[in-house]
């Protein structure tokens, strides 16, 4: 299953031209263990060995997946909740579209979604490939719990696309 998926999203991807994306320098491990907190505020970003130049679209896409997934013990990954927090999804994206010279491109946007799938397949069977375990926990118990997610996440993907597009500034909202 998570090869398959792997698979689907890679090709949809490289449909984009991805090597031919806006790039900038991008951390590469952006995630909530990399952030520094002060009264509930993020003061600092750390670890910067995986920075490199990349298209712009992998670190909002990995981030937005790093800081939705909801998550809870690593004694109880079998209890994980399946789902993602959709409003951090599209406030990550509004705020770099808010922030930016260039905002996403609708190529860009497209393929959010399955840069999600693929960071959350690769940043979990490289260390389970090399150690056995993610961490703490036994390889198989993680990836049974990335497959339940993906399970979630698959039938949810035209909604991703959908609430990270820019607002529409001639369209009423209230009509």
């Amino acid at each position: 299953f998570l090869r398959e998926q792997f698979e689907h999203a890679h090709k949809a991807v490289e449909r984009v031209g991805f090597t031919s994306l806006p790039t900038n320098i991008v951390h590469g491990d952006w995630h909530p263990g990399n952030t520094l907190y002060k009264d509930g505020e993020i003061i600092a970003v750390i670890d910067f060995d995986s920075l490199r130049l990349s298209p712009r679209i992998t670190d909002i896409a990995n981030g937005a997946l790093q800081f939705s997934m909801r998550m809870g013990s690593p004694e109880d990954v079998e209890n994980w909740p399946d789902s993602f927090r959709g409003h951090t999804i599209q406030s990550m994206v509004q705020a770099y579209d808010q922030f930016t010279k260039l905002p996403m491109m609708a190529s860009e946007r497209t393929i959010f979604p399955s840069l999600m799938i693929e960071a959350m397949i690769v940043e979990s069977v490289i260390p389970i490939h090399k150690t056995g375990s993610f961490g703490v926990v036994r390889g198989s118990t993680f990836l049974r719990m990335i497959e339940r997610k993906l399970n979630w996440f698959l039938p949810r993907v035209e909604r991703v696309i959908e609430v990270i597009q820019p607002p529409n500034r001639d369209e009423d909202s209230f009509a």
